[in-house]
């Protein structure tokens, strides 16, 4: 009796999934039929907007910057790290095993406050790149809208996240939305 309930919930399934797909079909097709004329296509390469807008430069630096500061306090815990285990080498021998016991606890907790160290660091790199890229992507957008607009584009897409695996360089408004970027947005001291 179970197969016959399975059966029986398969083929609803199935049946409830063909009508899904079905009605999906027809509302594309409908929406299809509504664009009337030419499609109009657009390309833009939004890691060059990032790279080479002014404000998209600043933030690069930014985080340059943000990135040597963090490689300069982790190379400083190394380097604590290293000098106890130099002074555990040493005092295998010469050190009684309390202060021996003192200095082993020292490096382990060393080491742990260093992974921390990384992987906050690492987390909040990772947060400052997708604030900063975030707030770029959010006041690119009405200039990219506007150009789409006023140049009667039907589609804009991302070059390279979107799936497209061509395009000619005449659809690319990259250097358009970049000169109206950067036009836009004010200069960050």
């Amino acid at each position: 009796m179970r197969t016959g309930r399975k059966t029986t919930v398969r083929s609803f399934g199935s049946s409830w999934l063909g009508l899904v797909l079905t009605l999906v079909a027809g509302q594309i097709a409908a929406q299809q039929t509504e664009i009337s004329g030419t499609v109009k296509v657009a390309v833009i390469d939004v890691q060059r907007l990032v790279v080479e807008s002014t404000k998209g430069q600043a933030v690069l630096e930014k985080l340059r910057s943000l990135t040597e500061q963090k490689q300069a306090e982790a190379d400083a815990m190394q380097q604590e790290v290293r000098d106890l285990e130099a002074r555990v080498q040493e005092g295998h021998i010469s050190l009684s095993e309390e202060r021996f016991a003192e200095i082993e606890k020292e490096l382990e907790d060393k080491l742990i406050a260093y992974q921390r160290f990384e992987d906050d660091a690492q987390r909040e790199m990772q947060e400052e790149q997708a604030r900063a890229f975030a707030e770029i992507e959010g006041e690119m957008m009405p200039i990219i809208t506007q150009a789409g607009t006023e140049l009667q584009y039907t589609l804009i897409f991302n070059k390279f996240s979107s799936g497209l695996l061509f395009a000619k360089d005449e659809v690319d408004i990259t250097d358009l939305i970049l000169q109206r970027y950067n036009a836009a947005t004010p200069e960050d001291d």
